[in-house]
């Protein structure tokens, strides 16, 4: 079961998609997880500032931030560390970039069917492992959480993230890693693929620089991280769409009609 890459747009997706737009992308929901995103937004900028004049790898801290982020609102915790000295969040980013590698590569049992079972390529099988090895992130949360369910003896202790969501909606475990899959590798790859280019771009201009610069120091300055600040940005937002412009961070899905005869409107 998938949002994105369902193969058909039946009742039981519209259900997901619905639950999804209503718990997750409502205007309600973002509102209510600013100040989560806020916080871990600042833990990143004091992370970066206590480490002044060193080298970091700036991909894999935007990543583990912006993974929190999501996971605190699937499961009300934070699966990453800034200090991961175990190289979990270089892991975690490695198994996504394998997973989008293995799901964009050139597979010729599209070309011939038959070939599917056989798995020339292997694509198949290390599809499974990555996906495996991402699943071992969070599946121990979604087994507690569920203990907790079933022992009907929670009382006020659920949390109500969408992980509690999910299982009060009777999901199976299998079910709500492949939606967790989806949502948390879409929302932080691109994500941090898009800051990733930002950075590099604005180090390559000096001038774009030094403008965000000012513009910063005028209208934020030493004033708290808040996320009504960022529509008065304009450069720093003009960059992001400049960014976008300049780097796509989505694979080019080829598109799939249902019929293969096209009918023309009448007079054309």
């Amino acid at each position: 079961m998938a949002i994105v890459w369902a193969s058909n747009c039946n009742e039981s997706w519209k259900s997901l998609r619905g639950l999804c737009r209503t718990e997750l992308f409502s205007s309600r929901a973002i509102e209510s997880q600013a100040a989560v995103r806020e916080k871990k937004v600042s833990e990143m900028v004091e992370f970066l500032a206590a480490r002044e004049g060193k080298v970091v790898d700036i991909g894999e801290i935007v990543l583990t931030t912006i993974f929190n982020s999501l996971c605190n609102l699937f499961f009300s915790e934070d699966l990453l560390g800034l200090e991961d000295s175990k190289g979990k969040a270089s892991g975690l980013k490695n198994h996504i970039w394998k997973l989008m590698e293995h799901a964009t590569a050139p597979n010729i049992a599209d070309f011939y069917p038959a070939l599917g079972p056989l798995d020339p390529q292997g694509l198949k099988k290390r599809t499974v492992k990555v996906v495996t090895q991402i699943f071992s992130v969070w599946e121990i949360y979604i087994r507690e959480r569920r203990e907790i369910h079933e022992s009907k003896l929670h009382g006020d202790t659920l949390k109500w993230d969408f992980l509690d969501v999910f299982l009060s909606n009777g999901f199976h475990d299998q079910k709500i890693n492949w939606l967790f899959l989806e949502l948390l590798t879409a929302g932080t790859e691109t994500t941090t693929t898009t800051v990733e280019w930002a950075m590099a771009e604005l180090l390559k201009n000096g001038e774009a620089m030094r403008k965000l610069y000012e513009e910063w120091n005028r209208d934020i300055g030493e004033n708290p991280i808040i996320e009504a600040n960022a529509s008065r940005l304009t450069f720093l937002n003009a960059s992001i769409k400049e960014t976008f412009r300049l780097h796509t961070t989505l694979a080019s899905l080829q598109s799939t009609a249902k019929s293969s005869l096209y009918r023309p409107a009448s007079g054309q």
